[in-house]
Parts: structure tokens; C-alpha cells; sequence
């Protein structure tokens, strides 16, 4: 088993973020575990849009921070350090910081699918 760690600084504690185990899966494994986690209504997957991207050094091999979408916030995080990037006050917002942010391109049909569901803003 692997466990992914995280700690603010070297102050504060560490706490487990994810666990990997060694057993091998397939493409139709992840299917079905990514149909679960997106269709039922108790995930917080289905309640709130997340996203994460790493920040890695300049030589690209440690990781130093975060970029988190949180819903409707956009936040970076170097070492201890966390500074809100953004509060979205609309879906078209969310898509520019997406897209910026996270170099994520939606589609004109991804961003027709938000509408009226529970994570539209």
C-alpha cells in the first residue's frame, strides 16, 4: 500500500490525502469506479466541482504547491502560503479559470451540460 501525504510545513502535521494499493486494474475497472463516484448523489464529487494541479520546482521534480478550484474558488498554495486567485460569481468564469488556470478547454456542449445541475453557480 502507498500512501500520498500531504503537510502544510514542516510545523504542521501530515495527513493522508490518498492510498494506492498494488493490485492491478483495467481500463473497464476504472469505469466502473468513475461511474460511481460520478453518479452518486452522496460523492461530493456529484455536489462540487474540484480540480487540483501540482506546482512543481523549476527543475520539474518536487512538488512545491497547489492550484485548487474549490466549487466556486480559485486558490494557489506555495509552502504555507495560500492566496485565493479568484472567487467566480458565474459559469463563465469558472470556464475562463479553467482554461487558464488549468489549461482546461471546454466544450460548448461541456458548458451546456453545467446548466442546471447542482454545481452550476
Amino acid at each position: 500500500m502507498w500512501l500520498l501525504q500531504h503537510r502544510i510545513s514542516e510545523e504542521h502535521d501530515w495527513k493522508p490525502l490518498y492510498s494506492f494499493g498494488m493490485t492491478e486494474f483495467y481500463p473497464k475497472d476504472f469505469g466502473v469506479m468513475n461511474y460511481a463516484t460520478s453518479t452518486r448523489k452522496g460523492c461530493i464529487f456529484t455536489q462540487k466541482i474540484i480540480v487540483a494541479r501540482m506546482l512543481l520546482d523549476e527543475d520539474g521534480g518536487d512538488i512545491v504547491g497547489t492550484v485548487l478550484l474549490d466549487g466556486a474558488r480559485f486558490k494557489r498554495r506555495i509552502g504555507s502560503e495560500t492566496e485565493e486567485v479568484k472567487i467566480c460569481e458565474s459559469d463563465d468564469e469558472r470556464v475562463d479559470g479553467l482554461r487558464d488556470l488549468f489549461g482546461i478547454d471546454l466544450s460548448e456542449r461541456e458548458v451546456e451540460g453545467i446548466k442546471g445541475t447542482v454545481t452550476e453557480l
